[in-house]
């Protein structure tokens, strides 16, 4: 992780704080070609006057290769081939009267918004039904031995 000095100090509930995180590093293991990695980050302390959240990312293989995935899409090109992640943030309902900053992931790489969970659900569901013909195709593949 590395930290930069902020312009201006903010106070917080949680007191006041002079630096912010400005890069995140992940790094070991390998993801298998084709495969992808989930990466959690909780954050707290969305900006305010903004409505997203742009996390521009490299990307190194084992093989020296670089993807800048920091591409920003616009109207000229509304899905670039290497799309930053763009977090979109909304104002949720808080306790007491008061509200505060929710994050929600915007689709990318070409994915139609609100499509996400039925592709996921036909993939479980193609997933599933893969294990079941696999475990039949085993059970039925199986030498017979018979006792006369």
């Amino acid at each position: 992780m590395v930290s930069e000095k902020l312009p201006k100090p903010i106070t917080t509930d949680d007191g006041r704080f002079t630096t912010t995180v400005a890069e995140i590093d992940w790094s070991g293991g390998s993801i298998p070609v084709g495969q992808f990695g989930v990466f959690n980050v909780l954050a707290q302390g969305f900006p305010t006057g903004t409505n997203e959240l742009v996390f521009k990312a490299l990307q190194l293989y084992s093989n020296g290769t670089t993807v800048s995935w920091i591409q920003i899409p616009d109207k000229d090109v509304p899905n670039p081939l290497h799309p930053a992640p763009i977090l979109q943030l909304t104002r949720g309902g808080g306790t007491g009267g008061t509200s505060s900053s929710t994050a929600s992931a915007q689709p990318t790489a070409g994915l139609a918004p609100g499509g996400g969970n039925g592709l996921s659900i036909l993939a479980l569901i193609a997933a599933l039904m893969a294990v079941v013909v696999a475990g039949l195709a085993e059970w039925l593949g199986r030498p017979r031995v018979r006792s006369d």
